[in-house]
């Protein structure tokens, strides 16, 4: 079994549901049954902070961001001009998400001047925002489906269930913010 973002049920974010309960007790009613293997995953400061999830009789791996090393001839292949970073971006662009994000936001003739995750997610949603000829339409619909899924307090809805256009859906997709499955 495998529970992946627990972190995302913490008390410090999810403020309104029962769902982290929920799971601890199946958690705690399978945990030692022969043949099961549990597997969770939550960023270390909610772990350490939530005590539900602090509680748990768990062995504790903690996953590390990958070295420069092995990020650098990443970036070397793709023409970036890693010589210019400083220390600061050098440790961001070691967390797997922010180099990812980085690389589908600059090319390697891009002026970076980026000095925090927040920072990147700005530019990464002003540029998809940006290339929107309908800015008004997609913060719409994008307002929409946020409104949405937090009443509902669910990440997976019908596409009938939401009145955005077609053309805000489908960029929406093509940009990867929303997935669509035909299932």
């Amino acid at each position: 079994l495998i529970l992946d973002q627990l972190d995302a049920l913490a008390d410090i974010v999810d403020l309104k549901s029962e769902r982290l309960n929920l799971l601890i007790s199946i958690i705690k009613q399978i945990q030692g049954k022969k043949g099961i293997h549990i597997i969770l995953s939550s960023r270390e400061f909610e772990f350490n902070h939530d005590s539900r999830l602090k509680n748990l009789e768990v062995i504790e791996i903690k996953l590390e961001d990958i070295t420069w090393e092995k990020v650098k001839p990443i970036l070397l292949s793709k023409n970036y001009p890693v010589e210019t970073y400083n220390a600061s971006q050098i440790q961001l662009l070691t967390t797997p998400q922010f180099l990812k994000i980085f690389i589908n936001n600059f090319d390697s003739e891009s002026k970076i001047n980026i000095s925090s995750y927040h920072k990147l997610l700005e530019i990464h949603w002003k540029n998809i925002l940006s290339n929107f000829t309908k800015a008004e339409e997609l913060e719409n619909a994008i307002c929409e489906l946020s409104k949405i899924f937090d009443e509902i307090e669910t990440l997976w809805l019908e596409k009938s269930k939401f009145q955005i256009s077609s053309c805000a859906f489908n960029y929406l997709l093509k940009a990867d913010i929303i997935k669509y499955s035909n299932d």
